[in-house]
C-alpha cells in the first residue's frame, strides 16, 4: 500500500474487498483469509501469493531502543549513537549505528555505518558465525528482516521511544553480519581513530 500509494478506502473501493476484512491484515492481526481474498489483493498490486503471504520460521519483534548523544571534536555538529534492540525468537540481539546533524542548519549530515553504502541508516548487529549459521538456515533474509521492520512498525516504535522523527527512522535498516576476523579488525580500527572522549562514552556505555 505504501509503495503504490493507496489507502484503505480506495483498495476496499476497487478490489471489493470490505474494509473490516482489510484491517486485521493490514495491522497482521489476521487469523485466517479467504482464497478470493487473496488473488483480488495480489491481482490490484501485481504481485505473486508469495509476497503477499510470508512465512518465517523465526519470530522478530521489537523490544526497546535508546538514543546517546556522543562528544565530536568538530563544534558545528552533533552527533548520536542509535541502540536498538530486537528479540529473534527468546534471544535479545542489540543493533547500533550513528549518526550526525549540522548544529547551524538542523540538517542530517551523514549516517556512520560500518558498511560503505550511505543509501540508508544502516544498524548492524555482530554475532557469533554459529549464530549467524542459525538465521541463515531459518531463511531469515535481508529481504524478510527489512519486511519485518515495516510489518510490526518497529521504526515507528524507535521513533516513539526516543523522540527522532520518522522521517529519520524510516530509512533505517537493520543487518545482522557473523562475526569474522575481518568485521573484528574493522570494529577495532573503528575504535582506535576514536578521540579520547568518544572512547570513554563507549566505555561508560559497555559497562552498562
Amino acid at each position: 500500500m505504501n509503495v503504490n500509494n493507496v489507502n484503505q478506502h480506495n483498495l476496499s473501493k476497487v478490489t471489493g474487498i470490505s474494509r473490516t476484512t482489510l484491517m486485521p491484515i493490514i495491522n497482521n492481526t489476521n487469523q485466517n483469509i479467504k482464497y478470493d481474498t487473496v488473488e483480488k489483493l495480489c491481482q490490484f498490486f501485481d504481485i505473486g501469493m508469495q509476497d503477499l503471504l510470508i512465512y518465517s520460521k523465526i519470530n522478530v519483534s521489537y523490544i526497546e531502543s535508546s538514543l546517546i548523544e556522543t562528544t565530536g571534536t568538530n563544534e558545528e555538529n552533533i552527533s548520536y549513537e542509535l541502540y536498538v534492540t530486537l528479540a529473534f525468537d527468546d534471544k535479545h540481539l542489540q543493533f547500533f549505528g550513528g549518526l550526525t546533524f549540522d548544529k547551524g542548519l538542523n540538517n542530517l549530515v551523514d549516517y556512520q555505518s560500518y558498511s560503505k553504502t550511505k543509501e540508508h541508516w544502516q544498524l548492524e548487529c555482530l554475532v557469533e558465525p554459529s549464530y549467524g549459521e542459525y538465521l541463515k538456515n531459518c531463511e531469515l533474509t535481508q529481504g524478510k528482516l527489512d519486511l519485518f521492520t515495516i510489518v510490526f512498525d518497529i521504526r515507528d516504535k524507535v521513533s516513539e521511544q526516543t523522540g527522532l522523527s520518522k522521517s529519520l527512522t524510516k530509512d533505517i535498516k537493520f543487518r545482522v553480519v557473523s562475526r569474522t576476523k575481518n568485521s573484528v579488525d574493522t570494529l577495532l580500527d573503528k575504535i582506535s581513530k576514536l578521540s579520547p572522549e568518544e572512547k570513554d562514552t563507549l566505555i561508560n556505555e559497555i559497562k552498562k
